[in-house]
């Protein structure tokens, strides 16, 4: 099979070489590799050249600054593989990539494959343990990423070229999160994304990975909301071969990112959820946070200290119940649970602020409202 690898570039002048070299020191080689410059002001496009002078099959292309899908779906319209390989100008990928992909397709039927990852920093040194996903299978695969998208970044994702063309490519209307959309709308449609288990994307976090990509990403996060609709995802949970009561309890979740409270509060009187169920955590962390938005303290604060004692490394939990601590007026209870939160997550950005907020004199604290993932993603 023919591979092409597309790579949207802007002012990647530190970056640009490492991450074509990733892509040419591959154990089974790509077809081309297409760098689409996306209005550069730096020296992106002097390296590239200099790599074409070795390596003849480096495509260049340039065009006035709009945005990476906006490169990615330039670049992907030139690519003449039948599978297209992404990759941004900063990060790297693991050798075997292409081998290990090239598996994974002759496996199975699918429409995009993405890997397991590691943040590195700037001169590329480790800095998170491996980060992993999980196999998306249709409109399963739909609900299930739209409640924790795996999928961090399209960077070193593998796409099948007519799967792209069926769907008309990333929607460059959507800012921040047209990747989500994209993985989200090739789910709904029925397609499925396979899942490498290895690390085999380097995600690459500097100064431009900056802390408020968090406010972006939330902000993206409500677009993709109103574009698909509170009916579309009730429908496709409803329709899951799951128990009622799971179904129930992941319907609630979308009432309460769409803040239909009441409604959510009605349906969670109905749901019992035994404690030997895996997703009994989940149960009671999401009826804490609704007695939080109905500011019955004392209820969230005996469900956080539950939570705990079944598991002392639940940072969310940790740093909720810090929270009404520090309320409370228990600032040496709220530190200490909060520095726990802290030191089982050295990436959580709710604990850290809430931790500085306790030496102010208006603190604004923040209750965490979604459990955490295994490995948090760095920003820096």
């Amino acid at each position: 099979m023919n591979i092409s690898a597309v790579i949207p570039a802007y002012n990647a002048e530190h970056y640009i070489e490492k991450a074509v070299l990733s892509i040419v020191r591959q154990t089974e080689p790509v077809h081309e590799i297409i760098i689409v410059d996306d209005g550069s002001t730096d020296q992106t496009v002097n390296i590239v050249n200099k790599l074409q002078e070795k390596y003849n099959y480096i495509k260049l292309y340039q065009q006035t600054n709009a945005g990476a899908s906006a490169a990615r779906n330039n670049g992907i319209s030139k690519a003449i593989g039948e599978w297209v390989l992404l990759l941004d100008a900063d990060d790297e990928c693991n050798v075997t990539l292409i081998e290990q992909y090239k598996e994974k397709i002759n496996g199975g039927k699918y429409a995009a494959i993405y890997s397991g990852f590691i943040q590195i920093d700037e001169a590329g040194h480790k800095i998170s343990d491996a980060i992993s996903g999980r196999e998306l299978l249709g409109q399963t695969g739909f609900c299930q990423m739209f409640l924790r998208n795996p999928i961090i970044s399209p960077s070193a994702s593998i796409i099948l070229k007519s799967a792209f063309y069926q769907l008309d490519g990333f929607d460059t209307t959507i800012k921040y999160v047209e990747d989500v959309d994209f993985w989200l709308r090739i789910l709904l449609s029925g397609m499925n994304i396979g899942y490498v288990s290895q690390p085999l994307s380097y995600i690459r976090r500097h100064t431009n990975n900056t802390t408020a990509n968090i406010e972006s990403t939330r902000q993206g996060e409500r677009r993709l909301l109103d574009k698909f609709g509170l009916p579309l995802l009730q429908k496709i949970i409803y329709e899951r071969d799951n128990t009622i009561e799971n179904n129930h309890l992941d319907y609630i979740d979308f009432l309460i990112r769409y803040e239909k409270w009441q409604e959510a509060q009605r349906l969670l009187d109905t749901v019992k959820i035994e404690k030997t169920d895996n997703k009994y955590q989940s149960y009671i962390f999401t009826t804490a946070l609704v007695a939080l938005h109905f500011e019955n303290f004392s209820v969230a604060e005996e469900l956080y200290s539950q939570m705990i004692k079944q598991n002392e490394t639940h940072g969310a939990a940790l740093n909720n119940i810090g929270v009404l601590f520090a309320m409370n007026g228990q600032l040496t209870e709220a530190r200490n649970v909060m520095q726990q939160a802290f030191q089982y997550y050295p990436e959580y950005l709710d604990a850290k602020h809430n931790i500085e907020q306790l030496a102010v004199e208006n603190p604004i604290y923040r209750f965490t409202k979604r459990e955490l993932r295994k490995n948090l993603l760095r920003y820096s």
